[in-house]
């Protein structure tokens, strides 16, 4: 499947460049694969991993609070929102499907009615 195409060249990426700035963006990848997959416990995980990391963007931040809320952990759906909001508090949907843009009307909706139920 294209998620498990995308989390192949994450793997491949990392192992090349480990120390690489833009980590997050790799962590965050490999989380939204899962989120498509449904995989939501996984997604969590890996997006906990990008927003942790070194100049991560408040997209990466977005992707953690949908991972979490996915997750039905919302706790932590709050503190990225917290996190967000302190970067950017102007945060919106259009800001993550401009840079995200999924085309899937299944996966777009369900990514979309999440980030409305966590305040997007």
């Amino acid at each position: 499947s294209r998620e498990h195409s995308a989390r192949a060249s994450v793997d491949t990426a990392c192992q090349l460049s480990p120390l690489d700035p833009m980590v997050y963006a790799m962590h965050s990848t490999r989380a939204l694969s899962f989120i498509v997959e449904g995989d939501y416990e996984s997604a969590a995980k890996w997006a906990d991993a990008g927003a942790r990391s070194p100049n991560s963007h408040f997209l990466i931040g977005m992707i953690a609070v949908l991972a979490h809320h996915l997750n039905r952990d919302p706790g932590k759906a709050q503190f990225w929102k917290r996190n967000v909001a302190g970067r950017r508090p102007d945060a919106n949907q259009q800001h993550f499907f401009k840079s995200f843009p999924f085309t899937d009307p299944e996966v777009r909706h369900r990514i979309a009615s999440a980030l409305t139920l966590s305040g997007y």
